[in-house]
């Protein structure tokens, strides 16, 4: 299987990295607006290297990887469609909800495998969670939160609000989708942000109404001089939680001793780019697509919308 990697920034080599570890596959092409980025990239992979993707497009590649920027996805995706070739297109899809659209319209009528690169859930804790609750361990859903601070300074484009949809459409798109993979639709949102040093939002609190019943909590910040992440699930029959470290914590309201689960796994985008090969391989369809990646956007972009109207959106 031969792939081509379009935008060879952090994600883009990080992608690269793990595909050419994966049998049978070549990383076979490179493509990026800093020519000097994409030769650098491509001659540790001894692939090819192009400015534009269109000429990346044109070779035999299968499959593309698209890691430009957020507001740069639409044109290679709408064009790799057309070529017909297999997409994985890097969070968040867009950052508009019209570019969104172009986008699903033309994989759609392509008719071409697409996945969306919402990589917590193949990192073994999220994912351990989210399956005790999928499989009825927990009971129904009253609350599923997720809380990450990450202290770091927007800059370049994500800094600029002509490019940048900010922490919310950016970073907590993540964690909408995780809350989402676990309650289902939203029907509405209550979010507060704030600009701290910045002219994009770079803190975030948002409170999500599932359609199905139960509460989404997310809080992300840039600000918090102190990194860290806890998240979990509360149901009507138990609690799957993460909090500091690699340890699940699982206590059901009948039992008396908290179960500590350290689940194992390989590199999360590893594993996140052996599954779409093998859905590529397979001829199948992969989870999450670009379909997904849009209804994630409608919620990330309502989430600015009620902290900057202070109001509740609703859907």
């Amino acid at each position: 299987m031969k792939v081509g990697i379009i935008g060879a920034g952090g994600m883009g080599r990080a992608h690269a990295m793990q595909l050419r570890q994966i049998n049978g596959v070549e990383v076979v092409a490179v493509c990026d607006v800093d020519e000097s980025r994409a030769k650098e990239l491509a001659n540790e992979l001894n692939a090819m290297a192009f400015k534009d993707h269109r000429d990346l497009l044109s070779t035999d590649v299968d499959a593309v990887w698209v890691c430009t920027p957020d507001f740069a996805h639409k044109e290679p995706v709408i064009d790799a469609a057309a070529a017909g070739k297999h997409i994985f297109c890097e969070k968040p899809i867009a950052n508009t909800l019209e570019d969104a659209d172009e986008m699903v319209e033309a994989v759609t009528k392509a008719g071409v495998i697409n996945m969306i690169g919402y990589v917590l859930r193949f990192y073994p804790t999220f994912s351990e969670v989210r399956r005790r609750f999928a499989d009825g361990e927990l009971g129904e859903l009253v609350t599923a939160w997720i809380r990450r601070f990450m202290p770091w300074t927007p800059r370049d484009w994500y800094g600029d609000p002509r490019f940048s949809g900010g922490i919310a459409i950016d970073f907590s798109t993540h964690d909408v989708d995780w809350l989402m993979w676990i309650g289902g639709s939203v029907k509405c949102v209550y979010a507060r942000t704030a600009m701290i040093g910045t002219q994009v939002e770079n803190d975030v609190w948002a409170i999500l109404t599932f359609a199905n019943g139960g509460t989404g909590v997310v809080g992300d910040s840039f600000i918090a001089a102190i990194g860290g992440a806890c998240f979990g699930i509360v149901g009507s029959n138990g609690t799957a939680m993460v909090e500091g470290d690699e340890t699940v914590l699982v206590k059901l309201r009948s039992e008396q001793e908290v179960q500590r689960i350290t689940p194992s796994g390989v590199n999360p985008v590893l594993a996140e780019d052996a599954y779409f090969v093998e859905c590529v391989r397979d001829g199948k369809s992969a989870e999450p697509d670009l379909v997904w990646g849009r209804e994630v956007l409608k919620v990330t972009i309502a989430i600015r919308q009620s902290a900057a109207s202070n109001e509740l959106v609703n859907f």
